[in-house]
């Protein structure tokens, strides 16, 4: 028994004008979503180059993140909630506190990202963090 086949018509390019009609509405969407998420990007104000600025001692508060997780301020080993209190405390005497973070290489970059999220949190203007040199 011998099976028909079928030959199966190729679409002509005229068929095609709903996958256009998406493609171009598509595109229309993604323009007007751009257009809104430009005004509400991360704003970030970067020294001049070259340019230095003196911080007074009181003024700063350093933070060690070491590779086990822990957390030490002014080389105080400290939890992250007293290292939230502590920051807004300090922020709230002193709103020119200058907030420097230290990451150890080996530190797990989740610690490095809550971190992050409570400066943001209590609006510490005066930020920077580095990584550890091997001899810290």
């Amino acid at each position: 028994m011998k099976l028909k086949t079928r030959k199966r018509d190729i679409a002509s390019p005229g068929d095609s004008g709903v996958m256009s009609d998406l493609a171009f509405l598509l595109i229309i969407y993604f323009m007007v979503i751009a257009g809104f998420q430009l005004n509400y990007g991360f704003l970030l104000s970067l020294p001049e180059k070259g340019g230095t600025s003196w911080i007074q001692e009181d003024d700063l508060a350093i933070i060690s993140l070491q590779a086990d997780g822990s957390i030490k301020l002014r080389d105080e080993v400290i939890t992250f909630d007293d290292l939230g209190r502590r920051i807004e405390e300090q922020v709230a005497r002193r709103p020119n506190m200058t907030i420097q973070l230290l990451i150890h290489p080996q530190a797990i970059y989740q610690n490095v990202v809550d971190i992050l999220g409570m400066v943001h949190r209590l609006k510490v203007e005066n930020f920077s963090f580095r990584l550890q040199e091997d001899n810290e």
